[in-house]
């Protein structure tokens, strides 16, 4: 009796979905013929549901003009609608890699923690650049951070963080060189809790705070790619989760380099 419950269950779901699609697919239909007749329903239209399907989009706005590509323009076009929403998300990509030591001579006197560390960062966001109140001319930048560390000096094996940066570009006139700062947290997940007896790290989970500053040098005439080279602190702690939450103030630095969509 259960298992006939089960596969009538399974057969009326399959049913509404199909059910829906068959309506969805429908609906666009119906607009593809009418309402993208109307320039600006097919502006919004095609708005909507770009980010989801390029090749559709891009039938659906022609379809309602009345215009016929070859298949090497339409995909020509295609291309450029998908080069233009990354540009959107994405500005810019870092990977860089260097190393960071500890005791440092910032806060507590710990045994040494010292790790190689491999960044990886994604720039989603900037802005205007101009003088913003009593700082030079430059902007502001918003990227993501995916770091791992190997330790080879200290404590467990490895590090593992996901972080958030807030940077303020300088740009002055006819430079080369970007000089630059930054702030920046986030989560990590380590093993360098074990052993336990005079160690820093009181638990797995620890959270992150990083501040520090570099430049960075176009190489390209485009200014797309560039190198930098970078000076940091990173502090890691438990926030007072566990019972040892002395932390480790690490000193360091990273080069590497960039590309800008």
């Amino acid at each position: 009796m259960k298992k006939t419950i089960k596969k009538l269950f399974i057969a009326t779901s399959l049913l509404f979905f199909l059910k829906n699609n068959v309506a969805m697919a429908s609906d666009w239909k119906f607009k593809s013929s009418n309402e993208f007749k109307n320039p600006r329903n097919s502006e919004l239209l095609l708005n909507d549901y770009l980010p989801y399907n390029f090749e559709l989009a891009f039938d659906l706005k022609n379809r309602s003009n009345g215009v016929e590509f070859s298949k090497k323009e339409k995909n020509n076009s295609i291309e450029k609608l998908s080069n233009e929403l990354e540009d959107k998300i994405l500005k810019a990509v870092e990977v860089g890699g260097g190393a960071l030591f500890a005791p440092s001579g910032i806060g507590p006197d710990i045994p040494d923690f010292h790790y190689a560390q491999i960044n990886i960062r994604g720039s989603f966001l900037k802005s205007d650049t101009k003088e913003y109140l009593i700082l030079p001319k430059g902007n502001f930048e918003l990227l993501g951070e995916f770091s791992n560390s190997l330790i080879y000096k200290g404590f467990g094996n490895f590090m593992t963080s996901l972080n958030g940066l807030i940077r303020y570009n300088i740009t002055p006139d006819g430079w080369d060189l970007e000089p630059y700062i930054q702030v920046g947290a986030g989560v990590v997940y380590t093993d360098a809790n074990k052993p336990t007896e005079n160690n820093p790290i009181g638990q797995s989970l620890q959270f992150t705070f990083q501040a520090g500053a570099g430049v960075r040098k176009y190489i390209d005439k485009e200014k797309k790619w560039s190198s930098f080279v970078e000076g940091k602190l990173g502090h890691t702690s438990n926030a007072g989760i566990a019972k040892k939450n002395s932390g480790v103030n690490a000193l360091g630095g990273i080069i590497g380099i960039r590309y800008d969509f």
